[in-house]
């Protein structure tokens, strides 16, 4: 994304003050945890956004109240702009709720914040926009004509609700968001993008198999590759531990069906332990034939048979004949899938 000053906009409404027979809306406490929390993680001393670059605006009495918060932001560079509270679906339309927002047919644009106005105030300047909606219906913003130039993370769909989990201290999609802020990706990079925060979210959504939480992103040219913070999971990357979690990792996004991610992950792991000291010539060639499996999957048999045969290749004494066996049988596999895709 361009280069400037960083800064972000955390807006969230977790007070409904119209009774809920009139405005159909319930509060949502964990709304302003996750604001805080945000906020903690994305100024922390080892962060990438300066002190005082992250404003924080809870329940806003009305959207001139967050277009103000927005003009404030520097016009250049890229904003980070985060919202958590109800989304009301208003004729096909995404608006937020506010603190008097009232959920009813005639009332619901009058008195709320319709996201087409936030996207057209976000789009004022050069900068470069990063929006993540984590509310009900959050998908509708996809539609809105200045949204084709945002980066876009939506909590759910256009016609599912989010879960606010009442339970928890936080929201179900901004609590997965939190954990891979907080706790890194075991993915081998130094810090953590767009990206792999959305797809290691996607990862911890799908695996509750809910249908409804299913989050969806829209890149708009790099912006994927925006830097969002540190990965405190770096650090123990080469390590045993690390390896293993990487490994981990990588089995669940194939569990989940991200079969891409899958095997950029295997491959990358693959590349580390052939050079990491402390992993054994078995361990390496458990994540080679891991890397070459789900390369295979994602649509790759060709260098699938590549990666095998060049690790079939080398020094087998070490390894184990079971292991050694399975890979001769994944070997063939996806020699079966290279002619098949040859002949069609």
């Amino acid at each position: 994304m361009s280069e400037g000053p960083l800064s972000a906009l955390l807006i969230g409404t977790a007070t409904q003050r119209i009774e809920k027979d009139r405005s159909g809306l319930d509060d949502i406490p964990q709304v302003a945890e996750n604001l805080t929390a945000l906020h903690r993680v994305l100024t922390s001393p080892a962060g990438l956004f300066p002190q005082g670059s992250v404003e924080m605006i809870l329940n806003p009495d009305k959207p001139q109240d967050v277009y103000d918060a927005v003009d404030r932001r520097p016009k250049r560079g890229t904003l980070l702009c985060y919202y958590s509270g109800h989304g009301i679906a208003a004729d096909y339309r995404l608006c937020l709720a506010l603190p008097n927002s009232i959920d009813r047919p005639l009332l619901q644009r009058a008195t709320s914040l319709p996201v087409s106005a936030l996207l057209e105030q976000l789009a004022v300047g050069s900068r470069k926009v990063i929006l993540i909606l984590d509310c009900c219906y959050a998908g509708l913003a996809f539609q809105e004509q200045y949204a084709a130039q945002v980066h876009m993370i939506t909590a759910v769909g256009k016609s599912y609700k989010a879960k606010f989990n009442n339970g928890d201290i936080h929201t179900v999609f901004t609590g997965a968001l939190l954990s891979a802020l907080r706790e890194g990706i075991a993915d081998g990079t130094r810090h953590v993008t767009l990206e792999s925060i959305f797809r290691y979210a996607r990862q911890v959504l799908l695996s509750a198999k809910d249908p409804e939480l299913t989050p969806h992103q829209r890149s708009y040219d790099d912006s994927a590759g925006f830097r969002v913070a540190p990965n405190p999971a770096f650090e123990e990357t080469l390590t045993p531990g690390g390896l293993l979690a990487r490994r981990k990792l990588a089995l669940e996004a194939g569990f989940t069906g991200d079969v891409r991610w899958a095997a950029e992950l295997a491959a990358a792991l693959a590349v580390d332990a052939a050079r990491s000291p402390s992993i054994d010539p078995q361990g390496r060639f458990h994540c080679g034939v891991l890397a070459a499996a789900f390369r295979g999957q994602a649509g790759d048999p060709q260098e699938a048979v590549r990666l095998l045969e060049q690790l079939l290749a080398g020094n087998l004494a070490e390894m184990r004949p079971r292991d050694v066996q399975g890979a001769y049988a994944s070997l063939a596999t996806w020699r079966a899938a290279t002619t098949t895709m040859n002949s069609g």
